[in-house]
């Protein structure tokens, strides 16, 4: 399990806790046998130090300072992501594949990476993603179709009528009738046949 955190944050926000009578989550999953791990993204304080010194957040130089913050969310995504499973299964020696549990901006580099990686189904399993900070753009789904806000806004609400809380998920054979459905009633049916035809990472 490898829990990545959130903007303006690092990895000691899962390790806050709401409720004092309930484990923390990354405890819950160890308590169980998993192996957990939690990143700190580039920019994070506990990542801020680099082997270069010519890259220091907090230089007397600014071009220090330039060549420290000259990255972006791809860089993340492209780079970091990819390095943090390399390193959590290189280090654990028996783990194939990992979970990725990522909260607001961790939600928005997890799937960003997945999608630009062909290795992706070699090394994650699963991605569980609370609180992405992007809007989903309809093309994603179906290639070519143009959804609307308010088609979006609709599927949502859809997806809440009908309980359904997860794409693939355990009862993904019935969501799946229920999206064709209203998919056809209300003229995106294609997402329908995209969905259809989807890959899972974990097959």
């Amino acid at each position: 399990m490898i829990f990545v955190h959130g903007a303006s944050s690092d990895a000691s926000t899962w390790f806050y806790r709401t409720d004092p009578d309930l484990d923390l989550i990354g405890t819950q999953y160890a308590m169980e046998g998993y192996d957990v791990w939690y990143a700190n993204l580039r920019g994070s304080i506990p990542s801020r130090s680099h082997e270069l010194a010519s890259f220091d957040p907090d230089g007397d130089f600014e071009f220090q300072r330039a060549s420290y913050w000259d990255f972006d969310y791809n860089d993340m995504a492209e780079q970091d992501i990819q390095a943090v499973i390399e390193k959590v299964i290189q280090v654990n020696g028996d783990c194939k594949k990992a979970t990725l549990i990522g909260h607001s901006l961790g939600a928005t580099v997890i799937p960003n990476a997945l999608s630009k990686s062909r290795r992706a189904r070699n090394y994650v399993s699963q991605s569980i993603n609370m609180g992405p900070c992007f809007i989903p753009d309809g093309n994603l789904f179906a290639p070519g179709l143009e959804i609307s806000n308010e088609q979006l806004d609709l599927i949502e609400g859809a997806f809440d009528f009908f309980n359904i809380e997860s794409l693939f998920g355990p009862s993904w054979d019935t969501d799946l009738g229920t999206i064709c459905t209203l998919g056809l009633l209300f003229g995106f049916g294609d997402v329908c046949t995209t969905l259809t035809d989807i890959e899972l990472y974990s097959e």
